[in-house]
């Protein structure tokens, strides 16, 4: 997604959503965390959450929770592919029907990046 096409003013959230992307990704990607989606736990070696905060400090919120927006984040950023992807989003792919919304006013408060 260009960022030129992004409407004055929204260019900040959309930054925050990459940022968020990138660390959720990577953290499962390059650092072997787990991440379960139907419970939205993460969890891995303490080593691995030892480097992933000194890579991202912005991970310590994934701590216990992972990204509640995490299938919209990989749907915006058009991973579909990847071995970091939400079975709805898998599943959603081939069949160009978007997958069901997570409930996010029901994750209000559980997450520090609300």
């Amino acid at each position: 997604m260009r960022t030129h096409c992004i409407p004055y003013g929204r260019r900040d959230k959309y930054e925050q959503f990459k940022i968020r992307h990138r660390v959720m990704r990577d953290m499962i990607k390059k650092h072997g965390i787990k991440y379960c989606c139907e419970s939205g736990m993460m969890w891995g070696p303490v080593e691995a959450w030892n480097t992933v905060f000194r890579v991202d400090p912005i991970s310590v919120a994934y701590k216990t929770l992972g990204d509640p927006l995490w299938v919209e984040l990989q749907q915006m950023f058009g991973e579909v592919n990847e071995e970091t992807v939400h079975p709805a989003v898998q599943s959603s792919a081939g069949n160009g029907f978007m997958p069901v919304q997570v409930d996010v006013d029901s994750l209000k408060g559980k997450h520090p990046l609300e």
